[in-house]
């Protein structure tokens, strides 16, 4: 887990993968954003329940978690995730 800062605190986040087989034999990782963890207080768990809901200050915190917006800091989260890779993932394989 990693604590992102919002607010003056830290929000932790629990990131859960999930590998996409594809039918064509590619595999795409699925990152899954979750802060209904125990060491988040009750309105940080809500956080990731429910995408793009909420007033502006719940959006805005997800921007800051997923790290989607460029006017915010590298996210904390993406940073420690990151790896060198040899391109995007994909679904695409060889036609059949």
């Amino acid at each position: 887990m990693v604590a992102v800062p919002i607010a003056e605190r830290g929000v932790w986040v629990r990131p859960w993968l999930h590998v996409l087989q594809c039918p064509t034999g590619g595999a795409v990782p699925i990152l899954l954003l979750d802060t209904d963890v125990s060491e988040n207080d009750a309105d940080d768990r809500g956080i990731t329940s429910r995408l793009y809901g909420g007033d502006a200050a719940l959006r805005l915190k997800q921007v800051a978690i997923s790290g989607e917006s460029l006017s915010i800091s590298a996210s904390p989260l993406m940073a420690a995730l990151s790896r060198d890779r040899a391109g995007p993932p994909s679904c695409t394989g060889p036609r059949r």
